[in-house]
C-alpha cells in the first residue's frame, strides 16, 4: 500500500476567539496528567450521495473543521505552561493523503503495521507537529472511499 501526502497546511478557526476566552485554564487533573497522544481512525464511504471530486470534498472538510475549531477554540491554541492554553487562534495541522488501494483491500490485509501510516504523526516523533495542539489527516482511498483521522496532541 502506497500513501502519498498531497497537502499539509495550518487551518485556523473560521472566526476569531473573543479576547475574554483567550486564556483557557486547565483543571488540576489536566495539569497533573502526563501528555499523551490520542488517535482515532474513522472510515466513511461516499456511496450515499456526496461528490466523488476529491478537491470538493477536501474543501468541505476544511471548512467544517475550521468551523469546529471556532466552537472548540482550545484545540486551535498552544500550551503556554502546564496551567494555561493560549487560545489565540494558532490553528491545527491539516494533512491530506491519497492511498493507492481500496479501503476493502486495505482492511483485508493481514499487515496491521500499515495502519500507522494513516495517522498524521508518529508517537515517537513530534518534530513535524511542534506547536500544534491538534492534527488531522484525511486519507482518500481509491474508488469512492475515504478515511478521517483525528489526533489530539495534549
Amino acid at each position: 500500500m502506497k500513501i502519498q501526502i498531497t497537502a499539509r497546511e495550518t487551518l485556523k478557526p473560521s472566526s476569531p476567539t473573543p479576547q475574554s476566552l483567550r486564556d483557557f485554564k486547565l483543571s488540576l487533573i489536566d495539569q497533573l496528567t502526563p501528555s499523551v497522544y490520542g488517535s482515532i481512525l474513522l472510515f466513511y464511504s461516499s456511496i450515499n450521495g456526496g461528490t466523488n471530486n476529491h478537491f470538493e470534498r477536501s474543501e468541505k472538510l476544511k471548512k467544517s473543521f475550521s468551523d469546529t475549531l471556532t466552537l472548540f477554540y482550545p484545540l486551535a491554541g498552544k500550551t503556554v505552561d502546564n496551567i494555561t492554553i493560549d487560545c489565540s487562534d494558532y490553528g491545527a495541522l491539516y494533512v491530506e493523503a491519497r492511498v493507492e488501494c481500496t479501503l476493502s483491500k486495505f482492511l483485508q490485509q493481514t499487515n496491521w503495521d500499515q495502519l500507522g501510516e494513516l495517522i498524521p504523526t508518529k508517537v515517537e516523533s513530534t518534530e513535524e507537529t511542534v506547536g500544534f495542539f491538534s492534527v488531522v489527516q484525511v486519507s482518500f482511498f481509491r474508488l469512492r472511499w475515504r478515511c478521517y483521522c483525528y489526533e489530539h496532541l495534549a
